[in-house]
Order: C-alpha cells, then sequence, then structure tokens
C-alpha cells in the first residue's frame, strides 16, 4: 500500500511540472508564431495563400492541444486502460462532427479550424476527469491560480487583436510565465555560479 501511495505521489508531482513546462513553452511558442507566420506565408507562398496565416494561427492551438492530451491522459495510459482512451476519442469525433456541422456554414474554413480546437479542448476535459478517477490525478493549485490565467491572458490578447506583439505588457507577462515555470532552474544556475566565486 505505501508502495502504491509513493507511486501515485510520484505521478502527480511528474504530471504537474511536466504540465507546468508544456503550458509555458506552449504558450511562448504560439506567441512567436503567431508573429512570424503572416511573413513566413508571405515569402512562401503565392498571392492566393497569403491569408493562410490565418486559419495556421488557429491550427496551432489544436497542435498544443494534442500535445496537451499526452499529458492529460496519463492516468490511462499508466495503467494501461485503452478502452478509456477509445471512448475519449470516439465522444471527441462526435463533438468534431456536431461542430463541424454548425461551424462551417456560419465561417467556412475558420470554422472547421474552429471545431478541430474546440474538440482537442473536449478531448483534454474527458482524459483528464478519466486520469482523475483512475489514479486520482490533480493539479496543484499553483497551476490554477498562476500558470493558467496567466497564460489564457497572453493567449486572449494575441487572438483578441486589441494589442500589438511588441507591446511592452504582452511581451512581460511572457517573461513572467517563463520565469514562473524555470526559476527553479534559474535559481540552481544562479546559486552554482555564485558558489565558485566566493
Amino acid at each position: 500500500m505505501k508502495l502504491i501511495n509513493q507511486s501515485r505521489d510520484v505521478s502527480k508531482s511528474f504530471f504537474n511540472e511536466i504540465l507546468n513546462y508544456y503550458f509555458t513553452i506552449a504558450v511562448i511558442s504560439i506567441y512567436f508564431l503567431n508573429i512570424i507566420s503572416e511573413y513566413f506565408f508571405f515569402i512562401f507562398t503565392g498571392p492566393n495563400f497569403n491569408d493562410g496565416y490565418k486559419i495556421f494561427n488557429i491550427i496551432i492551438l489544436q497542435v498544443f492541444l494534442f500535445g496537451l492530451f499526452h499529458i492529460t491522459s496519463m492516468g490511462m495510459w499508466r495503467k494501461d486502460k485503452n478502452f478509456y482512451i477509445l471512448v475519449s476519442i470516439f465522444v471527441t469525433l462526435i463533438f468534431n462532427i456536431f461542430l463541424n456541422y454548425i461551424l462551417i456554414p456560419l465561417y467556412g474554413l475558420n470554422g472547421a479550424a474552429i471545431a478541430t480546437v474546440l474538440s482537442f479542448l473536449i478531448l483534454n476535459i474527458i482524459s483528464f476527469i478519466f486520469s482523475f478517477f483512475i489514479i486520482k490525478l490533480n493539479i496543484e493549485k499553483n497551476f490554477i491560480l498562476k500558470f493558467f490565467p496567466l497564460g489564457s491572458i497572453i493567449i486572449f490578447f494575441i487572438y483578441s487583436g486589441q494589442f500589438s506583439y511588441s507591446n511592452l505588457i504582452l511581451i512581460f507577462l511572457n517573461f513572467t510565465l517563463v520565469f514562473l515555470a524555470f526559476k527553479k532552474i534559474i535559481f540552481k544556475f544562479y546559486s552554482d555560479l555564485y558558489s565558485k566565486f566566493i
């Protein structure tokens, strides 16, 4: 029983540490990809495809959520609960078909991209619920109170168009998120550096 509890504690600790790192790197990557995507499409595609960066900027959220799925589904693959993974994907497929049916007539290609992003968001919610019940996986307050709100604000600013990418507030928020995620590594680096000169 003690070994089982220790194993669960390790899983929870590993889950939250990976979640913090992944979320931070993903948000920063989304920020920079949104900056360069318009120039990339302008340089490497023809005039008919220059506006493709708008759809690309939406789809990169799906890529982030797909990577997140490998973290939120930890409980299922760790306990070899493949049936739950199948259920998660099947339910997500149904939602995806429904969302495409609703959004494509309204927004065209953008609607399809939004439907994909929302479907993967649903996939993560379902997989986390299963993981929670299988190995009692919890999200630490540190993520709920710091990482998630800060990352959500950054993503909101990026997609709302209210702030330019060079805005000092947005840059400051990105640096703050990086510092929160990697502060242990940063402090250890400077501590080791300081000890060499003492």
